[in-house]
């Protein structure tokens, strides 16, 4: 299974699919807690 990252754009509410092939949790994790630590809205998606 791999993970998809979406980060919201800024002003907008809307979710851009920035990373599409993330071959583990953990990475897909570490890449949204990298990215609110920069103060950057980041969700992690299930690629079917």
């Amino acid at each position: 299974m791999t993970y998809a990252i979406e980060i919201e754009l800024p002003r907008s509410g809307c979710w851009f699919r920035y990373f599409t092939n993330v071959d583990t949790l953990e990475e897909a994790q570490d890449i949204t807690r990298a990215a609110s630590e920069n103060q950057i809205n980041a969700r992690i998606q299930q690629n079917s």
